[in-house]
């Protein structure tokens, strides 16, 4: 009754037959869906060829898209495959033209050519606090990994290590494996007292050579200043010598003149591989301290000569 009324209401709006059963076709057909979607370009040539009447304007438009790029689909996967060949091309070239990484040689302190002796006094841990030696173990694994990556290495000892930092060592994985002469005695059972220069930045003696038949022992001390001193009193007491780094001769600092056991460290190897002292100190004083060449701050004091209030005059201790 219903497809009466339907064919009835097609014929007095003068739409045919085959015209509504094409639109029920299209409410019906889901492109996405249908086995039509998966036919190849001549099967779906073959279906438009044989129902090409029978579809809607809407759907003949979109299987008349599809149809296009099925006949296109050749082309594009020749291009798609052009462009990886392309692609892979040129990252072989780029991988080719990058210089090989290759890895750094160690040397080992017993085969470098360089035999200045450096160490560091550890005995001092019973002046600081827990906190303060795990930095003090962070400074000497700094120094370690700076000799180490050094084509000459200097000759690198742990002295005094009987005190606590056989436990803390612990903190720092391989510490044992170190290439590094480790020794629970002094410096001055070590070396001979007679050997032995203790740096310390109050001394009046001023460094101005290494020289290989000495070893210049460096306080492992971190204190924030709440020890000052106290390595320049411990030499006095010994009876060694020591001296100061030659900042005085070279820079003009804002600051203090006193430096981490790592900087201190890092200036005397910077020298053994052939730096001056004042291209030592620049490189590796923090810009915070304000370091300047000496030859550049008396330029400066010159040319503010006129001006009363010229910080020139003011030079920190």
């Amino acid at each position: 009754m219903e497809q009466a009324k339907s064919t009835a209401q097609a014929g007095e709006s003068g739409v045919s037959d085959a015209q509504v059963n094409a639109t029920d076709c299209d409410r019906d057909f889901d492109p996405q869906k249908d086995e039509v979607s998966r036919m190849t370009f001549v099967e779906l040539q073959q279906y438009l060829d044989t129902n090409f009447a029978l579809i809607s304007k809407n759907q003949r438009k979109k299987l008349l898209r599809r149809l296009d790029w099925l006949r296109q689909r050749p082309e594009r996967r020749a291009l798609q495959k052009e462009k990886r060949k392309r692609k892979r091309a040129e990252a072989k070239e780029t991988v080719t033209q990058q210089p090989e990484c290759k890895r750094q040689r160690i040397t080992k302190m017993k085969d470098s050519t360089c035999k200045i002796k450096i160490a560091i006094d550890l005995s001092l841990d019973h002046h600081m606090t827990d906190r303060e030696r795990m930095k003090c173990l962070k400074q000497l694994q700094r120094c370690y990994s700076l000799n180490r990556r050094s084509c000459t290495p200097v000759q690198l000892y742990l002295t005094g290590m009987a005190g606590s930092f056989k436990s803390h060592k612990i903190a720092i994985n391989g510490f044992d494996n170190w290439d590094v002469h480790f020794s629970d005695a002094d410096h001055t059972t070590c070396f001979g007292k007679e050997n032995v220069v203790y740096l310390s930045s109050e001394s009046s003696n001023e460094l101005s050579d290494l020289d290989e038949g000495k070893a210049y022992v460096i306080g492992g001390l971190v204190d924030h200043n709440r020890c000052r001193g106290l390595c320049h009193k411990l030499a006095e007491e010994e009876g060694i010598q020591h001296a100061r780094l030659p900042i005085d001769s070279n820079l003009v600092l804002k600051t203090r003149k006193v430096l981490t056991i790592d900087q201190v460290f890092l200036i005397l190897l910077k020298v053994t591989q052939g730096l001056s002292w004042k291209d030592a100190f620049l490189e590796t004083i923090p810009q915070r301290k304000g370091a300047v060449a000496i030859e550049n701050f008396v330029d400066s004091c010159d040319s503010a000569s006129g001006d009363t209030d010229s910080s020139c005059d003011k030079q920190p201790t």
